[in-house]
């Protein structure tokens, strides 16, 4: 026999008792106030046995609770990890940068080199790049004297430096930039006018020099050789004739398109003229990337400028003019 059926037992006596002795009172002729008394005390005891069973499932009912509320601190738990899962998968299909094994590569360089560009990368992604998943860009530190300078391959999606200039990081992220300003607009390079490679080669100058909030292109080769310095955005130079052949004077074009940006980024701050001019290549249509004129840049920039509530349009369209652009060309 159960606890419950010894409880009904003697929960039927103890009623039964109480019972006879309310009618003993009743009856009785003599002094009531013992049996007053007694009833009193039975009628409560009757009360609390009537409430055990129900406090009890009362605190069975918190224990039931905090049951529950270790099982949802449980799943999650279980969500937070499968979430670290996740992101470890994400992080194994993002983009990949492979080093090329080189005389010139030597182990802490290319640990600098990887720092700098993941680091950079992740700058442009909060801009808005997506680095296609499961892909990769190689690089390649060539040593001397086979190749000197910077140059990036779009159809193997490869940046080379030479030895000499791989000491600076700006000459590896100029190429990153590259490589991720024609991913974006999904043409190749042929296809592009002189006078959008200019435009895309001063974003490649901007956002390095955004990135680390310093002017200075490649301040330290600068100091290797100074007499062939000549990457500063912080400069007043104005745009030249163009000519047929970006090779000629594209890299020259560029850092003045550059220093147009830098002057944009000293008027807006730097997140929204990073913004501004990561939206306005990003908008850019296969018509636009053939276009032959500067003008037409700087006014799809103006566009973008206008189109975000922009309130400084007429002085970017100010730095333009200063540096010989004339918005009434057609």
């Amino acid at each position: 026999m159960n606890k419950d059926f010894w409880r009904y037992v003697a929960g039927a006596l103890f009623t039964f008792a109480f019972i006879s002795t309310v009618v003993t009172l009743i009856f009785s002729s003599g002094d009531k106030t013992a049996l007053t008394t007694v009833v009193i005390v039975m009628t409560g005891a009757l009360i609390l046995i009537a409430i055990l069973p129900k406090v009890q499932g009362f605190t069975i009912g918190l224990q039931g609770v905090e049951a529950r509320l270790g099982q949802a601190e449980n799943a999650i738990r279980e969500q937070k990890e499968e979430v670290k899962t996740l992101n470890s998968k994400v992080k194994q299909i993002e983009e990949k940068i492979n080093f090329e094994p080189s005389t010139a590569l030597t182990p802490n360089l290319e640990q600098e080199l990887n720092s700098s560009l993941s680091s950079f990368r992740a700058y442009l992604q909060e801009l808005g790049f997506e680095p296609p998943e499961e892909g990769q860009v190689s690089v390649r530190v060539e040593p001397k004297p086979e190749f000197s300078g910077s140059f990036y391959d779009p159809l193997s999606h490869r940046i080379v430096v030479s030895e000499d200039f791989a000491s600076d990081k700006d000459f590896a992220l100029r190429e990153y930039t590259n490589h991720a300003l024609l991913l974006i607009v999904k043409v190749d390079v042929v296809e592009m006018s002189t006078a959008c490679q200019e435009f895309e080669s001063g974003l490649a100058y901007y956002f390095p020099c955004s990135f680390k909030d310093n002017p200075l292109f490649a301040p330290v080769l600068a100091k290797k050789f100074p007499e062939h310095y000549i990457w500063g955005l912080n400069n007043n130079q104005k745009f030249t004739k163009l000519r047929s052949s970006f090779r000629i004077n594209g890299d020259l074009q560029g850092e003045i398109w550059g220093a147009a940006f830098w002057e944009m980024r000293e008027l807006l701050g730097q997140a929204p003229a990073d913004k501004l001019l990561f939206n306005t290549w990003s908008a850019l249509q296969p018509s636009d990337v053939s276009n032959k004129k500067r003008i037409h840049f700087a006014k799809r920039l103006l566009e973008i400028a206008a189109y975000g509530g922009g309130n400084h349009v007429s002085r970017i369209q100010a730095i333009f003019e200063r540096r010989g652009l004339k918005f009434s060309d057609q």
